[in-house]
């Protein structure tokens, strides 16, 4: 199959002749490095006193981010189809005892994220929506599995550990999870590399049948991947560099933002991989300091 990267308007291709596919992942909403809804408020269930959370610099900074991507999907009249896939909320943190947490509840996170993910301008009311569930630490508690309950309230089509997408001509494999490496800067492309080629092995009708796309999560930082009959994206993040990533000795900045898939109508070979809503994350990722 024939693979292109690039923006769609290039070549001299109209919007409406493609399919708009939007991949995001890893909102982790709750997180104080990670966007928060303006203006939103929750109610506390013991004496219904009203909060609000004011957010800092670095969040600010978060949602202006996220504010452009919307605009730009509005300018492009918004998309066919809408993948989040997985680390929807930043959950309890329990490890650290709710610190880097606007709020430690889920189920407010769960309403949070919502208010976000209802931003995103779709083509259509058709246009589906589809939500893989991410990290158990950060999304499970106990047996409520919060992207489920999150997934009800945007009207997903489908939730589920990983999915297998068709429409418009081409098939996804969705799901969050994605190996990584101490040396990412080394072997990034060496796990989606590999699930490309699981995904040409088994491509039986009773297995995953003929995969044109894996969309694959988690490390909060954008690759690519690409053969000859399929290619892997691993989509951005929407949180920053944690003190997490700084004790594993992790040094790269996230990426955030999103990935866009446009699939011409015409020819679904035809797949080009849209990297303009991919940014570095707009803070540094340590203090600044001088002598």
């Amino acid at each position: 199959m024939k693979r292109t990267t690039g923006n769609a308007s290039k070549n001299g291709d109209t919007y409406g002749d493609f399919y708009k596919i939007l991949a995001i992942s890893d909102l982790h909403t709750g997180s104080v490095y990670a966007p928060w809804p303006e203006k939103f408020e929750w109610i506390s269930p013991q004496n219904d006193a009203v909060f609000t959370f004011t957010t800092s610099d670095a969040i600010q900074k978060m949602n202006e981010a996220w504010g452009e991507m919307i605009q730009t999907l509005k300018a492009l009249g918004g998309v066919d189809c809408l993948i989040v896939n997985g680390d929807l909320v930043d959950g309890p943190a329990y490890k650290e005892y709710g610190k880097e947490c606007i709020t430690s509840d889920p189920l407010i996170q769960a309403d949070a994220c919502t208010a976000m993910l209802k931003q995103v301008p779709l083509s259509s009311r058709k246009a589906p929506i589809f939500i893989t569930m991410g990290s158990d630490y950060h999304v499970k508690v106990g047996n409520v599995e919060v992207e489920r309950i999150i997934g009800e309230k945007v009207k997903a089509k489908k939730v589920g550990m990983d999915l297998l997408i068709d429409g418009g001509g081409i098939r996804i494999h969705a799901q969050h999870f994605i190996a990584s490496s101490q040396g990412p800067q080394v072997y990034w492309t060496t796990a989606p590399s590999r699930d490309s080629m699981f995904l040409s092995i088994h491509n039986a009708e009773t297995e995953y049948g003929e995969v044109d796309a894996g969309i694959r999560s988690h490390r909060h930082n954008f690759t690519v991947s690409m053969f000859k009959r399929n290619f892997v994206v691993i989509t951005p993040g929407w949180q920053l560099r944690t003190p997490f990533a700084r004790k594993k000795g992790i040094l790269t900045p996230a990426h955030i933002g999103g990935v866009l898939l446009w699939v011409d109508r015409h020819d679904p070979s035809r797949i080009l991989i849209d990297r303009s809503l991919v940014r570095p994350q707009p803070v540094p990722p340590c203090p600044v300091t001088t002598w």
